[in-house]
């Protein structure tokens, strides 16, 4: 059997979640500094296994692979992550729903492994394994917080896997290596979350959640050419107060209401100047649609967000800084 191999590395998240094969996904840089991150992905038509390592803390939102049950697990036991608005423990594999599906917050050198299979080939496994309930357990459960020792055995052989990989392009899988993907790293992944307990998002968490999720639907319709918008006036939009709104967004993102609003701000200059045409585009123009109107400090923060200038930004040709490696 064949596996595809491919191996990138970024300095644009846009090039980044274009580059992930088979995710629709969208990122929205969090903290200051230029963005780096690496992707590493082992394909078959029925099993997907992808290693991402990202130096910034960033929003993470989009799905995964369609017609597939995807498991993320920390790549180290020191995981620092947030998922669905909760911080997770460093033995957890994640689930991905297919109606709820990648809505995290990744902080910096995250770095994680993904696994995913068809639905048909998570059956055929969970009845040659003999785990004849585990598919209903994992369609109920947001986390599942496994053995740290059973997990740390599945945590190497996914790492032997990630440092093979790159020789292995386009090449026919040898007997070890395809007993190894094919049988032995889904057989301990199925035996982790067969073992392991389950953990679902608590109900005052949800409520969080959805509180920040009415907050961001509003922002995302601001105009913020007019004037600034206010925190009571996210509030009021998110029907809390704003001490719940605070608690919603310093769970979810680590940051206060405030301070993710000058972040997207930030992150939506910065995603029209790197599509703008330098000849049409006025940079004070597009800052001042987002609410920045004091121009030199405006630059100063834009640079340390992102590790640029807005010229710099605006007068790049290529977005695309993604090189394959063999």
């Amino acid at each position: 059997m064949e596996l595809i191999c491919v191996k990138r590395q970024f300095t644009d998240f846009d090039a980044y979640c274009e580059g992930a094969r088979g995710w629709d996904i969208d990122f929205m840089q969090l903290e200051r500094g230029r963005f780096l991150g690496d992707i590493l992905q082992i394909i078959t038509p029925d099993i997907q296994l992808a290693h991402t390592d990202i130096n910034r803390k960033m929003k993470q939102q989009g799905s995964s692979p369609a017609g597939m049950r995807t498991f993320a697990i920390p790549a180290r036991g020191d995981v620092n992550l947030v998922w669905k608005g909760m911080p997770i423990p460093g033995n957890a594999v994640m689930i991905f729903q297919p109606d709820y599906g990648l809505d995290a917050v990744s902080f910096s050198d995250f770095d994680m492994f993904t696994f995913s299979m068809t639905v048909s080939r998570l059956h055929e496994l969970c009845v040659a394994f003999g785990y004849h309930t585990l598919e209903e357990k994992v369609e109920n459960a947001d986390i599942i917080v496994c053995d740290g020792p059973l997990l740390s055995v599945l945590r190497n052989k996914l790492h032997n896997i990630r440092f093979v990989a790159p020789t292995i392009e386009h090449q026919p899988a040898n007997d070890e290596l395809n007993i190894e993907f094919n049988q032995q790293i889904p057989r301990l992944l199925l035996m982790n979350l067969a073992f392991g307990r389950v953990f679902n998002i608590s109900q005052r968490r949800r409520l969080r959640d959805e509180a920040r999720r009415h907050a961001e639907a509003f922002i995302r319709c601001n105009d913020f050419s007019q004037e600034p918008l206010m925190i009571e006036t996210l509030c009021k939009a998110a029907n809390v107060s704003q001490r719940t709104l605070e608690y919603a967004f310093l769970d979810g993102y680590g940051q206060t209401p405030k301070q993710y609003l000058k972040a997207y701000r930030l992150f939506r200059v910065f995603k029209e100047l790197r599509k703008a045409d330098p000849l049409k585009t006025s940079i004070n123009q597009l800052a001042n649609r987002w609410g920045f109107w004091h121009m030199g400090q405006f630059a100063a923060d834009y640079r340390s967000m992102f590790g640029e200038l807005p010229s710099e930004s605006l007068n790049r040709t290529n977005c695309m800084h993604g090189d394959e490696r063999n």
